[in-house]
């Protein structure tokens, strides 16, 4: 943070001096780059890449491409990060992104994805480990097309031999650990 200082002193003709202020204010003189959840490399289909920036209020920026050509340099004009939807990879893609706050931009980062052949975890619409009300539905969500297997007994949705597993993608909470 660049701090900036103001010393200030009222003056009129047959009055006293006034006492003087010391008036301080504080602004960004860089904007830390965005960083992203996951970095470069191959990911799952369905993974969701999140950015965000350690200056606080900043906004992200980003231009992308999915031909494998490079992304033009991102400008306030560019697309809007949301960091409620973050950035599902479905395809290779190419990202680059700037972070902005009171008009001062930080460098641009440039982030490429590869897609696996494996799939994403499976995400839920509530946090994991969130507070919830009885009753509560959680609706599991996995890449077009893919059907979820869970449980709720702390046992294994992978086991082929596992009775308690189920199929679906909205879980009801009871309250109670294992129920739905």
């Amino acid at each position: 943070m660049l701090k900036f200082t103001i010393y200030a002193v009222a003056v009129k003709k047959g009055m006293n001096m006034s006492e003087q202020s010391i008036l301080q204010f504080e602004y960004p003189g860089k904007v830390q780059n965005p960083v992203a959840n996951i970095a470069s490399g191959e990911v799952s289909r369905g993974t969701v890449i999140r950015l965000s920036s350690a200056t606080e209020g900043a906004v992200i920026y980003y231009t992308m491409t999915s031909d494998g050509s490079e992304p033009e340099d991102p400008t306030v004009s560019s697309m809007t990060y949301d960091k409620e939807l973050g950035i599902t990879v479905s395809k290779d893609i190419r990202i680059k992104a700037i972070a902005v706050k009171n008009t001062i931009a930080s460098k641009a980062v440039s982030l490429n994805y590869t897609v696996s052949g494996k799939l994403a975890a499976p995400t839920a619409s509530l946090t994991s480990g969130s507070v919830s009300t009885r009753g509560a539905i959680v609706t599991l969500s996995a890449a077009e097309g893919a059907t979820i297997f869970y449980t709720t007994d702390n046992t294994s949705p992978k086991d082929p031999d596992n009775k308690s597993v189920m199929i679906g993608n909205s879980v009801i909470l009871d309250g109670k650990s294992g129920n739905l």
